[in-house]
């Protein structure tokens, strides 16, 4: 179960439009994610400048109020003057010139940063600081300004406001990050649809055509780009293909229609010469050579000739009411002695009841033909069984066998005209047989399929349309 659910899905990678959405979509995402940096990093610029600049407007401001009222001036400052904004983020230290602390307003939990540690760093004007609190998530950013040769000012800020600001930056990106990328998964499946539309159209055309729809063509988008343009020309290229199969089977049933009179009256004179010759001459033996050739030749070109009607679907079918056990048995019974002289066991399987509705003649021509090459290719001691059911509407005939099997190379041209394969080649045979076969079933509506494995034997089954089953 596993072993399928990931070749299928190696399948589903394999395939272009899964590609084409994959490339569309990681696109997207990843232009997303760079605009979302690009926009964290300037925002995060922004507001450290921001703060950066407010830092020093508070330290001018300062700088004034300490000449003008000394300590006592910065404290009156501080609780009239300052914002409410700055007055929970501001931190200030006033120290001597051994950094003894004079004055100091922090508006936080002294706790959260190591306040004490800046007595023990060296002083230096226009120096910034950073204290990071104890659970190392936010920071104390501080500018160091000299006030006097005796006093030392310094001026932080808490970062954690601007940490907030860029967490909820961050949980909006979040927040919006999915549904883009939805979108962005929707956008490629829909454009690797779109684009590959035309492509899917050729693919089932083709596949059409592979299962015998000559007629079928790329529907066209009309737009003009280069796959509309592409469908034009497959479909030119299938139209003069199809031109010249059916200018091709006309010159042959020509040639077949043309070719049975002379054959006949050639077969009449050999017949009258015949009765003229003496038993034992030479010219008798070639006179009934020729009657040979010509009874063969005959014959294949009446297989033409039906062949040709059936698919064109000009053959007339005389159809009737028909017990298909007594329509086969004949047929089983004619092979039967063929099959005993060569040690074949031939079973038949078909309900007494079962009732098709059919061309009996036509139908019992396309089963002699089956029958007839399961026996010639079955071994000695092999079997050929032949069974018939009605399944959905349909009657099922199948005649497998023991033989050789067919070729994975020729399943495919079994059912061509005049086509041999490499077993059938040192057997007689006109190799018109299973043409015949399908002809005869697809003129009744029905289809015939093969499954075959070399050296194992051969399954043909026969569908037809529904017979009725009678009590």
């Amino acid at each position: 179960m596993w072993a399928m659910s990931l070749k299928s899905i190696d399948k589903l990678t394999e395939k272009i439009g899964f590609k084409m959405a994959s490339w569309y979509s990681g696109l997207m995402i990843s232009s997303m994610i760079i605009l979302f940096l690009i926009a964290y990093f300037f925002l995060s610029s922004t507001l450290e400048n921001r703060d950066s600049q407010e830092i020093q407007s508070e330290i001018s401001e300062l700088e004034t109020e300490y000449n003008n009222g000394g300590l006592e001036g910065i404290r009156v400052f501080v609780d009239s003057h300052l914002s409410s904004r700055l007055k929970h983020l501001l931190f200030i230290r006033i120290a001597d010139n051994h950094n003894h602390t004079l004055y100091q307003f922090c508006p936080f939990s002294q706790d959260r940063f190591d306040i004490a540690s800046l007595e023990k760093m060296i002083l230096i004007d226009g120096r910034w600081l950073e204290l990071k609190d104890k659970e190392n998530r936010f920071e104390l950013d501080i500018l160091t300004r000299f006030l006097s040769p005796d006093r030392v000012l310094q001026l932080g800020i808490d970062s954690q406001l601007r940490e907030n600001d860029l967490g909820h930056f961050r949980q909006l990106f979040l927040m919006g990050v999915i549904p883009l990328i939805l979108t962005g998964i929707i956008f490629g499946v829909f454009l690797s649809v779109r684009a590959l539309k035309p492509i899917r159209h050729i693919i089932d055309t083709v596949a059409a055509i592979d299962i015998g729809k000559m007629d079928s063509r790329v529907p066209r988008t009309g737009t003009g780009d280069e796959l509309d343009e592409l469908a034009r020309l497959f479909n030119d290229m299938l139209d003069k293909i199809n031109h010249l199969i059916k200018g091709m089977k006309n010159s042959l049933d020509n040639v077949a229609h043309d070719l049975r009179t002379p054959l006949t009256r050639m077969r009449n004179i050999c017949e009258s010469s015949l009765y003229a010759l003496p038993e034992d001459s030479s010219a008798r033996t070639a006179y009934e050579s020729i009657l040979e050739e010509s009874e063969r030749i005959l014959q294949m070109l009446n297989t033409l000739m039906d062949i040709s009607e059936a698919e064109t679907g000009v053959m007339a079918l005389n159809k009737q009411e028909n017990r298909l056990k007594e329509l086969i048995f004949p047929i089983y019974d004619l092979y039967q002695v063929v099959a005993e002289s060569r040690d074949i066991k031939l079973s038949l399987d078909i309900p007494d009841t079962l009732v098709l509705i059919a061309d009996p003649h036509r139908i019992s021509q396309a089963i002699a033909n089956l029958l007839d090459n399961a026996v010639k290719f079955s071994p000695e001691k092999g079997s050929v069984h032949i069974d018939a059911i009605n399944r959905n509407d349909k009657v099922i005939i199948r005649i497998q066998d023991q033989g050789l099997g067919i070729a994975d190379h020729d399943i495919e041209h079994i059912w061509d005209r005049l086509y041999r394969g490499d077993q059938s080649r040192s057997q007689k045979g006109l190799g018109l047989g299973l043409s015949l076969v399908k002809a005869i079933v697809q003129a009744h509506g029905g289809d015939i399929t093969v499954s075959s494995q070399p050296g194992k034997g051969s399954l043909f089954t026969i569908s037809l349309p529904r017979g009725i089953d009678r009590a």
